[in-house]
C-alpha cells in the first residue's frame, strides 16, 4: 500500500503473529488539470452533480484538499449525494466532515454502479467521479450504461515509489516471502513495474487479494489469487487469509497423519 495506509494492515498482521515487511508501491503524484478542477468546483457549489463517487482514501484527501484551494469546502455538496467504494473511504470522508449517502455491499465499481442506479435511476443524471489517472473503467463504464453523465476527473496518479526498500525487494526477489497482500490493482501493477515486470519469486508465496478487481489483476500479470477477500476491506482480508491458512494446515495435518 502507500506509507500512509500501510499501519492498519500491518498492526492486524501483527496482531495475527505474523512478521509484515512493508513495500510501499503507491505515490500519489498530482496529476490535475486545474481548469477542470476548478470547473468541477463551480459544478458542485452549484448543486449541479446529482452524485459525488469516491473509489479511495486517496482520492477523498485529494479532491477535498484541491477544493479548499479553490476556496471551497464540504458546504459544496450540500445539493448532492455522495457514494463511498470501500468502508476505508467512507471513514476517509467521515474524518473530512463528510457522511457517504451509499457505500455499496461490495466495493467494487460494478456494485457502486448499479446500487447508485438502484436509488432513483441515473438517466441524465450527472455524476463526478474525483479519482486516480487510468483507475478501473468498470464504475464510469457502469454510470454511463445506466444513463449518467459522467464527469470523470483525474487528480493523481498512482506511481510506483522511486526508492523502495532493498531489504523488502531482496526478501521477495529470494522467495523469502510467504504471503503477499494486495489491496488494490494498483499495487499489483507498481510491484510488477518495480520488479522488472518479473513477478515469478512470488509463485511460491500465498496470494491474497482485498476483492475480485485486485485478482483480476493479478492473474492478468501472472499471479494466481489463492485468497480473495468477500468484505473487501483491511479487516476482511485479514480474516480470509486467517481462514485459507487454517483450512490448509488442517489439511497438511491430516494428510501427514494418514500417510
Amino acid at each position: 500500500r502507500s506509507r500512509q495506509q500501510a499501519s492498519t494492515l500491518v498492526s492486524a498482521l501483527r496482531a495475527e503473529g505474523a512478521r509484515p515487511l512493508v513495500l510501499p508501491t503507491i505515490e500519489a503524484q498530482r496529476r490535475a488539470d486545474p481548469a477542470a478542477v476548478a470547473n468541477a468546483a463551480h459544478q458542485l457549489r452549484e448543486g449541479r452533480y446529482a452524485w459525488v463517487a469516491f473509489t479511495s482514501a486517496v482520492a477523498v484527501d485529494a479532491f477535498l484538499d484541491m477544493l479548499a484551494e479553490q476556496g471551497t469546502d464540504t458546504r459544496a455538496f450540500a445539493g448532492t449525494r455522495i457514494c463511498a467504494i470501500g468502508d476505508a473511504t467512507a471513514r476517509a470522508l467521515a474524518a473530512r466532515g463528510l457522511i457517504a449517502d451509499l457505500v455499496p455491499d461490495e466495493a467494487t465499481g460494478e456494485a457502486a454502479a448499479a446500487a447508485m442506479a438502484g436509488l432513483g435511476g441515473l438517466r441524465n443524471e450527472p455524476v463526478l467521479l474525483p479519482r486516480a489517472e487510468n483507475a478501473h473503467p468498470a464504475l464510469p463504464a457502469g454510470l454511463e450504461a445506466a444513463g449518467a453523465l459522467v464527469d470523470d476527473l483525474t487528480l493523481y496518479l498512482s506511481a510506483a515509489p522511486a526508492d523502495p526498500p532493498a531489504d523488502v525487494l531482496a526478501a521477495i526477489r529470494a522467495g523469502a516471502v510467504d504471503v503477499a497482500m494486495f489491496s488494490s490493482s494498483s499495487t499489483v501493477k507498481n510491484l510488477a513495474q518495480i520488479l522488472g515486470g518479473d513477478l515469478s519469486s512470488l509463485s511460491g508465496a500465498t496470494i491474497a487479494c482485498i476483492g475480485p478487481t485486485t485478482a483480476e489483476t493479478a492473474r492478468e500479470l501472472g499471479l494466481a489469487p489463492d485468497v480473495v477477500a468477500t468484505e473487501h476491506s483491511v479487516p476482511g482480508m485479514v480474516t480470509a487469509l486467517r481462514s485459507y491458512l487454517w483450512e490448509r494446515a488442517a489439511i497438511e495435518a491430516g494428510t501427514e497423519a494418514s500417510s
